[in-house]
């Protein structure tokens, strides 16, 4: 069963033939008119998502700073072996939706600079272990700023898109 919100209220039994809510059989053709009516209201009709209200983002960004300073202070107090670093990727998911591109790609290299810190300011453990897990933080850190960013920009591109078949649909 198939629900569409065209200001009807259509229910739609997909089935040989279709029948709508009220026990009306109708033909394919009618079924194909019905869905290219809600697929031009509703589908083509997206809005880019609303920007974060300045509360939302200011707490994000916070939760963020303080995420940061928690895995540094983890990072730096552990060994060389444990790769806490890489825990900053979720800091950078977490927040994608609230920073644009430059923004994510200023906090990217900052906990770059972040892990590079904790590296050399920790004191025990392997240090030839230790400098391959900083390795794979590092390049698992650039990886998602990257798709992060790429992502944004494939989403932008996408609302774009759709804008443009709006005004060429109608």
């Amino acid at each position: 069963m198939v629900t569409l919100n065209d200001h009807r209220h259509y229910m739609l039994w997909i089935s040989s033939p279709v029948v709508l809510a009220n026990n009306v059989d109708v033909g394919w053709y009618r079924l194909y008119l019905i869905m290219e009516k809600y697929i031009s209201r509703n589908c083509y009709e997206t809005a880019p998502p609303q920007k974060p209200s300045r509360q939302y983002r200011t707490k994000r960004i916070t939760l963020m700073a303080i995420a940061m300073a928690i895995i540094f202070l983890i990072d730096t107090a552990t060994n060389y072996e444990v790769a806490v670093s890489v825990f900053y990727t979720v800091v950078i998911l977490t927040v994608a939706r609230v920073l644009n591109n430059h923004a994510l790609v200023v906090l990217t290299g900052t906990c770059i600079g972040i892990s590079l810190l904790s590296f050399v300011m920790t004191t025990h453990g392997n240090y030839r272990a230790g400098l391959i897990n900083m390795l794979i933080s590092i390049v698992s850190i650039l990886l998602t700023g990257y798709l992060v960013c790429k992502m944004q920009s494939v989403r932008a591109a996408a609302y774009e898109a759709q804008a443009r078949l709006l005004r060429i649909h109608v």
